[in-house]
């Protein structure tokens, strides 16, 4: 399940096959997984599930997709989108709890919409940042 975004669009001044190397290359590097790339577009996703930590999985986005428009307008697309899984697991464990246990556990479920609504703001302000530090120049990025 996805929560797709708005579109962000920004024009671009650069050669398409440069801006598909630097997108794929700082894609890499940031730990996102591409799963799909052409001379017009980059998918790519963040495994949440993955072993390791999860201490950074809130500064990712869950995915997204790239479409450069290498036309007369010369603009790039982004599209991002973020699961709610967790989420949602952890919404019915806590009617589980309700239920069965104790009805205390409905603090449970306001902390996990509070923080998914957060997450939710965090994604559009990353996502931004992304689009951004991917259009500078190589040499010029900051991670």
């Amino acid at each position: 399940m996805k929560i797709r975004y708005k579109v962000i669009t920004k024009q671009i001044d650069v050669e398409p096959y440069g801006l598909i190397k630097n997108i794929s290359s700082s894609l890499t590097e940031r730990g996102y997984t591409i799963y799909d790339i052409n001379s017009k577009e980059i998918k790519f996703r963040y495994n949440i599930w993955q072993f390791g930590s999860r201490a950074n999985t809130l500064n990712k986005i869950d995915g997204g997709e790239f479409v450069i428009d290498a036309s007369m307008t010369k603009k790039i697309t982004f599209s991002y989108y973020t699961s709610p899984t967790i989420e949602i697991l952890a919404i019915f464990a806590s009617l589980y709890f309700i239920l069965f246990i104790d009805y205390l556990f409905v603090i449970f479920i306001a902390f996990t919409v509070f923080f998914f609504l957060l997450r939710l703001v965090i994604a559009k302000n990353i996502a931004h940042g992304l689009i951004d530090s991917l259009l500078q120049s190589p040499n010029s990025r900051k991670y």
